[in-house]
């Protein structure tokens, strides 16, 4: 299993923003790098300074409801956005997750920025912040795996026309999962999702 077959996301120092604060190819889109302290016992890690994250926000993000997805090996779950922003950490396992911007208002909609995240040598530790419009997938590499998120929203008063549902598995979109489509475990949701052209038809004009 591999997902070298697409650039993946690396914080540096070019797109560093403040300290542990990094940017991506897409706009509102931040990483943040986790501190971590190890000892004999283990370790302690400082995944976010909310403070110094909302100093890069329009306005401040403020964590109304914990959730934690617990996904076996070989789950795929997306793309979805939901009616909230959201500040999402793996806490065990690794994934490789790729990100689809919805926005219609932004330049960079329909483009996706990937990320190998967790516990693996090779991937991330830290966390993403993800706005609304955002949608996010995950496709276990390395499982179980669980994946941590707070958000601004409680689930019980969210908008449920703030959810939106696109196929993992869009032509357009090109993206090589790192495991075959028929060994990948997903929900009937995610199996009739639409593609982008189908969802937004105005913004993908029929191929001559």
């Amino acid at each position: 299993m591999t997902d070298r077959s697409l650039p993946l996301y690396q914080p540096n120092r070019q797109n560093q923003l403040a300290d542990r604060i990094h940017s991506t190819s897409l706009s509102g889109v931040f990483y943040v790098d986790h501190v971590i302290t190890p000892d004999q016992r283990g370790h302690f890690a400082e995944l976010a300074l909310l403070p110094d994250l909302n100093a890069q926000l329009p306005e401040p993000f403020v964590i109304k409801q914990l959730n934690l997805a617990h996904s076996q090996p070989k789950v795929i779950r997306g793309f979805h956005a939901e009616g909230w922003h959201k500040l999402i950490t793996l806490v065990r396992g690794t994934v490789f997750s790729v990100l689809l911007d919805l926005r219609l208002t932004e330049p960079t909609f329909g483009q996706i920025q990937t990320f190998r995240l967790g516990d693996d040598t090779d991937a991330l530790k830290g966390c993403l912040y993800l706005p609304l419009g955002i949608a996010n997938s995950v496709c276990v590499v390395n499982g179980p795996v669980d994946y941590l998120y707070g958000v601004d929203r409680l689930y019980r008063d969210r908008d449920p026309q703030g959810n939106e549902a696109i196929s993992l598995f869009d032509p357009d979109l090109h993206i090589p999962w790192p495991i075959p489509k028929d060994e990948l475990i997903f929900s009937t949701r995610d199996a009739q999702a639409q593609t982008l052209s189908q969802k937004f038809p105005d913004r993908f004009p029929p191929k001559a």
